[in-house]
């Protein structure tokens, strides 16, 4: 079998491959002789059985195939090759003088009946061929409409989905934090002068509250999970922008690690050996696609391969001005990964529909990326792929947009922790005053209980209230603001809001827990404003409200003019 590597050097155009399968040499050579000065590149075969097995080293682009052959007839062949993937799709042009019903009903994209002249065989195989072409055409935007509606579907879908994972992250939170004061309450409980049974008694609270304390270690895990898998699943079922800044290169891969999870379970061995590297500049959706893609190429393997003898590696190191993530698995591929085939588009993967990424289109985004794709397929020892991207030393890279920033998603392996609060007592300074208004009211209140410590809260009952107050004379700091509500969505309080009242426009924080309309998203995260993802950890809300109230108290310290 053929081995080698494939880089992302454009290739030359070639010529189309045709495969001639008919036993009798003087027939096949003035075929051959007629497409080759056609622009036609030819191989010629007289026996089934040897061009199957060298159309799977080699695949062809059209089959022309002589039904009466000897050892394996045209029927026997047409169903070796539809029963192997790899070369199923293949499209077949049958010669013969048999018009017996037999030969009608056998299944082929074309037929030449003999005796036929040149220009019914070119005519033939050029229909053919663009008849074929046509058809992957169409799959192609079929799967791109597929997937249109998938990411409609994945935003509906997310929406409604991080409302309650937000509410049972921030109820877990608050558990959390009353967890301590439970423990201090039941070390008073303890004494001398306490009897067995009371003792007893509190040896059995103080296991349920360790029991406790596990199971919202184990259920903040869980959600945290279910929190990168949506966001990856959102961004990459919808289309994602242009939009580029820096990029931490592992916390891609670990993004799509978990995207891709479901597949790489059959490979227990999974193994990453990362050096450290710097960030790379570009797009964080895109580049996450193409490792989803890769890994899930990287992990698949014949079905008579034993899965538990697989492995996965991924490797990451700096080399001569560039980024390079290694992506290998250790099993032999899938038939269908032949050398000659790996970078034309392909609607199926495997034999099941994949999330309409091919290796063409991994290429074009590493190619946009100023990067290079590198991919050797073993059919033996299984698969490699390196993907090179060009390193950027600080200070050169463009302006970054707050857009930017708020739609990185957070590292995966980072514990959604609670950190510590001070006192009220220990703070010198006035509290901030934070309103939330949601228009899922039980969401809104475990948000103001979870953030009640730090800062004076108030929990709207809606657009209405928040601008009916602000007449009335009381003012915010900070608003978190939920962008889709019935009354009024957050973009219209925000406009009201700073129509009437522009000094408070610094101080509006949009929450969104999906994608929006695009005059809707457009607003949100235009530069200057404030856009909180959900779901959220109270240490992403504190963060931004520091920031917002270190940049308002900045702007109030700035003398007058």
């Amino acid at each position: 079998m053929m081995q080698g590597a494939i880089t992302t050097s454009t290739p030359p155009t070639r010529a189309p491959r045709v495969f001639l399968l008919d036993d009798d040499p003087d027939t096949g050579e003035s075929m051959r002789a007629v497409l080759v000065g056609a622009g036609y590149e030819v191989e010629c075969h007289c026996d089934g059985r040897t061009a199957l097995a060298r159309l799977r080293e080699c695949p062809a682009d059209l089959l022309l195939l002589d039904l009466r052959m000897p050892m394996m007839d045209g029927w026997e062949f047409r169903v070796a090759q539809r029963a192997d993937s790899a070369i199923a799709d293949i499209p077949v042009v049958i010669m013969t003088a048999d018009t017996s019903a037999k030969a009608a009903a056998i299944h082929a994209d074309g037929s030449l009946l003999k005796p036929f002249g040149t220009e019914e065989l070119l005519s033939t195989v050029a229909r053919v061929l663009v008849e074929h072409d046509h058809h992957r055409l169409i799959e192609g935007l079929e799967q791109a409409g597929r997937l249109a509606v998938l990411g409609t579907v994945a935003s509906s879908v997310g929406h409604e989905v991080n409302n309650p994972l937000l509410f049972a992250m921030a109820s877990l939170a608050l558990i959390e934090r009353f967890l301590p004061d439970c423990r201090q309450d039941l070390a008073l409980l303890e004494g001398p002068s306490r009897t067995a049974a009371e003792r007893e008694v509190i040896d059995r609270l103080r296991q349920r509250i360790d029991a406790v304390d596990k199971h919202v270690a184990d259920g903040r895990s869980g959600l945290q999970r279910v929190q990168v898998v949506v966001r990856n699943l959102q961004d990459l079922c919808l289309q994602a922008d242009d939009e580029r800044h820096p990029i931490a290169v592992h916390r891609v891969i670990e993004a799509a690690i978990e995207t891709a999870w479901h597949t790489l379970l059959s490979r227990p061995q999974l193994t990453r050996d990362y050096a450290p590297i710097p960030d790379v500049w570009g797009n964080e959706t895109r580049l996450t696609q193409v490792i989803i893609h890769i890994l899930i190429h990287a992990a698949r393997t014949d079905l008579a391969t034993d899965s538990l003898q697989n492995e996965v590696r991924l490797a990451t190191r700096s080399e001569n001005g560039y980024v390079v993530i290694e992506i290998a698995g250790s099993a032999p591929s899938a038939a269908s990964d032949a050398l000659t085939r790996v970078f034309e588009a392909a609607p199926e993967l495997g034999g099941t529909r994949g999330i309409g990424l091919g290796l063409p289109l991994c290429r074009e985004i590493i190619e946009a990326h100023q990067g290079q794709l590198e991919v050797d397929i073993r059919p033996d020892s299984g698969n490699r792929f390196v993907v090179r991207l060009p390193c950027y030393a600080s200070g050169v890279w463009p302006a970054v947009t707050s857009k930017a920033l708020s739609r990185a998603p957070a590292n995966p392996a980072a514990p959604l922790a609670v950190p510590a609060v001070p006192a009220v007592a220990q703070r010198a300074e006035p509290r901030v005053r934070l309103w939330i208004v949601d228009d899922e009211q039980p969401l809104a209140r475990i948000i103001g209980r979870l953030l009640a410590r730090e800062y004076d809260v108030l929990v709207s009952s809606g657009s209405n209230d928040v601008l009916t107050r602000l007449s009335a004379g009381e003012r915010f700091d900070v608003l978190l603001c939920d962008v889709m509500m019935p009354e009024m969505t957050g973009v219209e309080l925000a406009e009201h809001i700073e129509m009437r009242w522009p000094e408070l426009k610094r101080g509006i924080v949009f929450m969104t827990g999906g994608a929006l309309a695009p005059t809707l998203n457009a607003f949100v995260t235009a530069p200057g404003r404030l856009l909180l993802t959900k779901p959220f950890g109270s240490d992403e809300v504190r963060a931004m409200v520091t920031d917002v109230t270190a940049a308002l108290t900045g702007a109030a310290a700035q003398p007058t003019i």
